[in-house]
């Protein structure tokens, strides 16, 4: 049973020193020195895009810095976009939605909770005692 895990372990332990021994770029690696443009990593320097035929083909503006509005989708003209994200913006759940299905969430948690604390059963029922008297019946705790 033992030759079985010894050809095992010996075999990861081979395929782990191969998989490491991949990684390795060797003694003679250097660095390649960072591109010298200025701009490098930036936005695009163009100040226009090129235009082309058909609809919707002009030159795109780039503004740098400049803000994209809240109501971005308005920025395309389409009643069609404004129609949808308005009907989206109206079905989406709000803050008290969330807080409210968040609050419903602790409330079943707790209640799951409390199916691990200890119960008392208490009945209260009248029975005849030994003596002839009435007591009530005896208590159950789980």
């Amino acid at each position: 049973m033992t030759r079985p895990l010894t050809v095992l372990s010996s075999m990861m332990a081979g395929a782990l020193a191969l998989g490491l021994a991949s990684c390795a770029v060797g003694p003679n690696f250097k660095r390649p020195a960072p591109p010298s443009a200025p701009d490098y990593g930036s936005a695009s320097s163009l100040a226009e895009t090129a235009a082309v035929a058909g609809p919707a083909g002009e030159a795109q503006r780039l503004v740098a810095g400049m803000d994209i509005p809240a109501q971005w989708w308005t920025v395309f003209g389409s009643p069609k976009l404004t129609r949808l994200v308005e009907q989206a913006l109206k079905a989406n759940a709000d803050l008290a939605a969330a807080r409210a299905a968040l609050r419903q969430a602790e409330e079943l948690h707790a209640a799951q909770r409390a199916s691990f604390l200890r119960r008392v059963f208490a009945p209260a029922e009248p029975r005849q005692c030994q003596e002839g008297t009435v007591c009530m019946a005896e208590q159950n705790v789980c």
